[in-house]
């Protein structure tokens, strides 16, 4: 709706499109679901749901959304058993499985997993890159440094894009080590920014 919006502030998105990187992780988000027996094609109401698989697919998108500045500060080599010695047999854990283990169970009690399988394809469909014509408002990106999932070059690319459009783009990157998530623990750094772009 160009003559209806006057300002976008994407916060940590793709940008214009979703990379092929990003389809690929989406893609290994739902095969947990997908090879879970009791999806059952996705017919699976009032019968077994697909926990287990769900639990997995959780645990990947939780793990995919931080950084490895997140997992060295938040866990390092921990076990997570300290009588458990990961050396000493093969499901003996370190204590960052165990915990986005925990996560993705908690997590699956929920989410419905053919929600998730249609999200994910949603998202995977995103592309709006032959539509940046038709964008007239002005766009203050915001991606976070560490976002493996939607790295900064992706904001950098879009705004270069809506520029040569005659958009006026501009990209603020938050700082932190918590990958895509920083998008809602560090957002607080954008606050004069956004102040600013939406004064303008």
């Amino acid at each position: 709706y160009p003559e209806m919006v006057e300002r976008i502030v994407p916060v940590i998105s793709p940008g214009l499109s979703i990379s092929p990187y990003a389809l690929a992780l989406m893609e290994s988000w739902t095969m947990p679901v997908r090879l879970d027996p009791n999806w059952n094609g996705g017919d699976y109401y009032g019968r077994a749901e697909p926990a287990a698989g769900l639990t997995q697919a959780l645990k990947l998108v939780t793990f995919d959304a931080r950084h490895f500045g997140w997992a060295e500060k938040s866990f390092g080599y921990k076990w997570a058993d300290p009588a458990r010695d990961p050396l000493a047999a093969l499901d003996n854990r370190f204590q960052i499985e165990t915990v986005l283990e925990q996560v993705g169970a908690t997590r699956a009690k929920t989410v419905d997993a053919n929600s998730m399988l249609y999200t994910s394809k949603a998202l995977q469909l995103y592309n709006l890159e032959n539509e940046a014509g038709r964008i007239k408002a002005k766009v203050l990106l915001i991606p976070a440094r560490s976002d493996l999932i939607f790295p900064p070059e992706l904001s950098q690319r879009t705004a270069e894009k809506l520029r040569a459009n005659g958009n006026p783009a501009e990209v603020f990157e938050l700082e932190g080590d918590g990958g895509h998530l920083d998008g809602i623990f560090q957002i607080a750094q954008a606050g004069e920014r956004i102040r600013a772009f939406l004064g303008k």
